[in-house]
């Protein structure tokens, strides 16, 4: 508007700023009308939220049991899923558009889970290098030698889906480990001195 004051030409304004000329036109016109403050930035409109914000606490709580306690066969959030769980809750029918601005507002990301094997103990592996390997250690003292073996899978299963989960907190994918895959085994040994 300023450069408009100095006598530029709408076309030439359009340029300097790198807008169209329509956008000069709209920009003007609303300094006419309004003043300074018509050319402040607005929000984009959009419905307010039908869930109050206890409900929105509730949400979050019940989306942290995790799906399969509300009765589904994975541990995956899909919007789809959560406008189910806020209608059967609530009451209230969302659009699945909506539904990721309300997980956005009660800090929930999509991401991408990291699997974990059904078959895997926490337990035994914090004990290992309490327990096992000081024994191992000792083995070369004793004449024996020590082999380590690591192996690479290419595992042939299904992709991990995206779900939903609080910011900050990757969400854990249980899931069996008994799937087909092709291995790569090397070995490397540590010599007796």
């Amino acid at each position: 508007v300023e450069l408009l004051n100095q006598g530029h030409g709408i076309c030439q304004v359009a340029r300097i700023v790198a807008a169209s000329a329509s956008s000069v036109v709209r920009w003007r016109d609303a300094y006419r009308k309004g003043g300074p403050n018509a050319l402040n930035s607005k929000p984009p409109p959009h419905r307010p939220c039908r869930l109050s914000p206890k409900q929105l606490q509730k949400l979050y709580i019940l989306l942290l049991k995790g799906p399969i306690a509300h009765g589904y066969k994975t541990d995956l959030w899909t919007l789809q899923r959560v406008a189910d769980l806020i209608r059967k809750h609530f009451g209230l029918t969302y659009h699945i558009s909506q539904v990721w601005r309300i997980l956005k507002s009660i800090r929930y990301s999509c991401q991408k889970p990291q699997p974990r094997a059904r078959q895997r103990s926490e337990q035994a592996i914090a004990n290992w290098p309490n327990k096992d390997w000081p024994s191992i250690k000792k083995a070369p003292k004793s004449g024996k030698t020590i082999v380590f073996i690591d192996e690479s899978g290419f595992m042939l299963q299904p992709l991990v889906r995206r779900t939903w989960a609080p910011t900050g907190q990757t969400p854990l994918l249980y899931q069996w480990e008994s799937h087909d895959k092709l291995s790569a085994i090397s070995a490397i040994s540590v010599s007796p001195i």
